[in-house]
């Protein structure tokens, strides 16, 4: 992500981004990913009583565009879809994972600089 946090915000201030990780996995314990044995980034997926929501997935980058991403969101879309609930997220504008969304057939709901809101409704 320090990428498009430097797009974004223009620094990375290491420190302060690892005591916001901490923050959010206190509040919200991530799911380890593991593809072929091996540990490749984290997801988290928040359970509300009208939706889930798609709080983050961070894949380390020599894992990314292969395919693990989509697969951890067709998981969570079959999970939509049994339990009747749209799925939400937010991401920052320049994150190109945006394509992806809308393959899966999320909608931009609403874009607030510098995230875009999306949806995948039912």
């Amino acid at each position: 992500m320090r990428s498009y946090v430097e797009q974004t915000f223009g620094e990375w201030n290491a420190e302060e981004q690892r005591e916001r990780l901490f923050r959010d996995f206190a509040a919200n314990r991530p799911d380890i990913v593991s593809f072929n044995g091996e540990d490749v980034g984290i997801w988290s997926v928040v359970r509300e009583p009208t939706r889930l929501v798609l709080s983050k997935v961070y894949l380390l980058p020599g894992f990314q565009r292969h395919g693990i991403g989509s697969k951890l969101l067709d998981l969570l879309i079959q999970e939509s879809e049994g339990a009747g609930l749209p799925i939400h997220l937010r991401l920052l504008k320049v994150n190109p994972a945006r394509s992806l969304y809308e393959r899966k057939g999320f909608r931009v709901v609403r874009e607030e600089a510098p995230y875009v809101y999306m949806e995948r409704p039912l």
